[in-house]
């Protein structure tokens, strides 16, 4: 069965994602190992930004490369396979949010992110302890829907194009437009209202 872990260098680095979905759709389980090489790190990060827990996150990674690999025959190659396998994995986070009441874990850059957005420096995270800066992350992100969510990680952490979350999420670029204005405003607003202490006026 399929685990999430640390790969080693492969020789067949140089090797495109196309190629190895084309390997996939072939039932080749070693071009499998080498696609999970390639992206279970960066998929894993995303996953515990959107979900704030890494070990929620590993789950949903797992189930990504199983879904890749059950469903290989569906890909479409006029889209990347890295927007793919964003939308699997977009699409999972989402659903498991909707499952989960309540998230754990915290995520520092993405705390220091909504006030890079109001364009305002936040205290220092060495001045709070662990717990504070995990509750504030909660107080702050619940107020996203998953799809404004989405956005906001997607295009400020993993620096995806508009054109790419729009593929990723299936919906126009005005609409993804439209999910990042909103969570950069409620945000913004949020942090202000809840904790402004921690943005100067």
């Amino acid at each position: 069965m399929l685990k999430l872990m640390v790969f080693q260098p492969s020789d067949a680095a140089q090797e495109s994602d196309l190629s190895l979905m084309e390997r996939i759709q072939e039932r080749d389980e070693n071009a499998l190992r080498l696609l999970m090489e390639r992206k279970a790190e960066k998929l894993h990060a995303f996953c515990t930004r959107y979900l704030n827990d890494r070990e929620w996150a590993k789950d949903v990674v797992q189930e990504v490369f199983l879904r890749v690999w059950e469903q290989a025959a569906r890909f479409d190659p006029t889209y990347s396979v890295n927007t793919w396998i964003y939308r699997i994995a977009t699409n999972l986070s989402i659903d498991h949010i909707r499952h989960e009441k309540s998230s754990h874990g915290t995520h520092e850059r993405f705390f220091h992110l909504v006030a890079k957005v109001q364009e305002t420096p936040a205290v220092p995270l060495n001045h709070l302890q662990k717990g504070e800066v995990e509750r504030i992350l909660r107080e702050l992100s619940r107020f996203l829907s998953p799809k404004q969510k989405a956005v906001f990680i997607l295009h400020e952490v993993d620096e995806l194009t508009t054109p790419e979350i729009s593929q990723v999420l299936k919906c126009r670029q005005t609409t993804v437009r439209n999910h990042l204005f909103h969570a950069r405003r409620i945000l913004g607003e949020k942090l202000r209202e809840f904790y402004p202490e921690y943005v100067h006026a």
